[in-house]
């Protein structure tokens, strides 16, 4: 479910940048957009559940929620909420790269 809602997503994103790009107007591009976070919502909650460290399921978690509630209720809140999320998602980003580790090292780590 993770991947096919994380590729969804950036499918949904890239398509719309495109968009805007060429002209499409906002009020078009942008509500698609939104829509493209309820799949954002459900990859980063995925990852986040099967991640063991707790403050990275737990931020991931709240981003994840973030997200589709702004797209449920955007229409009514300013664009300036989608700030935290974003610098919250590199954040989120920067602690999973910083606890990965190779298969190979964990199933040598875990023989060892």
């Amino acid at each position: 479910m993770g991947e096919g809602a994380g590729f969804g997503w950036l499918t949904l994103d890239i398509a719309c940048g495109a968009m805007m790009l060429n002209g499409v107007p906002h009020d078009v591009a942008w509500p698609v957009r939104l829509g493209g976070h309820l799949l954002y919502g459900m990859w980063i909650i995925a990852v986040s559940l099967l991640c063991t460290d707790r403050g990275i399921s737990v931020l991931g978690v709240i981003i994840g929620l973030w997200l589709p509630l702004y797209t449920f209720f955007g229409a009514s809140l300013p664009e300036s909420l989608l700030g935290p999320p974003r610098v919250l998602t590199l954040v989120w980003i920067a602690l999973l790269a910083g606890k990965y580790r190779p298969e190979q090292e964990t199933a040598s780590a875990v023989t060892a």
